[in-house]
Order: C-alpha cells, then structure tokens, then sequence
C-alpha cells in the first residue's frame, strides 16, 4: 500500500461496509467511517505522524514508515 495516502493505510482495519452503502451516504455508515478517521487520526497522532497524515506512504522516511506499521498493526485492536 505503498502509493495511497498514509491514513488510507490505516482505514481499512475497520470493516466500515461496502462502498456502494457509503457512497449513497447512509447514515450509520457514515458514522462508522467517520469513527475510523477519527480513530486513525488519533493512531497517526499517538506516533507523531498527525503531519502526514496524507502523504503517500511510499514516500515516508523509512523510520515513519516503520511507525506507520505499528499504527496499521495498533488499528487491529491487539
């Protein structure tokens, strides 16, 4: 996942549902979605990496980008 924005990195640890659901805006999806932005922001923020947030992964230092695997593996919920 290296060409897609760090917090899109995280993301996809919580089931949200199915795009075509978000996509209409239906309300609980929406909430779930935005509960997991605010979680990962959260995570990105826990390991100093809130400023890159939205900078493609691949691109990261390789010490951020090892950061940002503790925080994909922190979203798991161990």
């Amino acid at each position: 996942m290296r060409s897609t924005a760090s917090i899109e990195n995280i993301r996809p640890q919580w089931p949200v549902s199915n795009y075509a659901s978000t996509s209409m805006a239906v309300p609980r999806t929406r909430a779930r979605s935005t509960a997991a932005d605010a979680t990962a922001r959260e995570l990105l923020g826990f390991m100093s990496l809130a400023d890159l947030a939205e900078k493609k992964a691949g691109s990261l230092p390789y010490g951020a980008q090892r950061r940002l695997e503790i925080v994909r593996a922190l979203a798991t919920g161990p």
